[in-house]
């Protein structure tokens, strides 16, 4: 069992059984996040000891840690942030683009209700989504949300009908992921 900030207790892998880049509830690699990041997800009551850096984000949607840090014991349920995770939240409320604060529900409004957007810069143009410049510190990943924005689209392609095999499905698989990058002179990620 690991004991989050909050104090939710939350069966785990023994540690010593789990590289220390690993979630200890779900044995999957994490993500380093900056103190940025940490910041802003992070109520304020916990700013003090916890917006630091040596965290890594847990991105397994099923797992209910958000962010680990191994080496000190420290651990963060998804439900003691104050933003939603979106890759550990479904349904139309989960945030896909946390800048410019899109959610999957509009992107599936835009894409598999009105029927006019096929494509992330489609998405982009009537949702605003990817268009943000502070992704790198709002999203809880610590990245682009070009994953999240692609993953919605192709939800609701999929909900529209499409098929895996689609023309559409497949232009989109194949476009950038790091699209809002672009869009905000970011440069590679690190």
């Amino acid at each position: 069992m690991v004991r989050t900030v909050g104090g939710r207790e939350v069966e785990s892998f023994a540690l010593e059984v789990v590289p220390s880049t690993s979630c200890p509830v779900c044995a999957n690699p994490g993500i380093p996040v900056t103190h940025l990041v940490m910041r802003a997800a992070l109520p304020r009551e916990f700013h003090r000891e916890f917006a630091r850096e040596g965290f890594l984000f847990c991105p397994t949607p099923s797992c209910p840690l958000a962010y680990f840090d191994n080496a000190e014991s420290a651990y963060v349920h998804k439900d003691e942030l104050r933003v939603l995770v979106g890759r550990k939240t479904a349904g139309p409320s989960a945030p896909v683009c946390y800048c410019l604060r899109v959610t999957e529900g509009q992107v599936m409004e835009e894409v598999a209700v009105k029927g006019c957007c096929r494509t992330m810069d489609e998405v982009a143009a009537a949702t605003g989504a990817l268009l943000g410049k502070a992704c790198h510190i709002v999203n809880p990943s610590g990245k682009c949300c070009g994953d999240e924005v692609r993953e919605a689209i192709l939800k609701a392609l999929r909900t529209a009908g499409f098929s895996d095999d689609a023309p559409e499905v497949l232009k989109l698989l194949e476009e950038d992921v790091d699209h809002c990058r672009s869009h905000c002179g970011l440069g590679e990620a690190d």
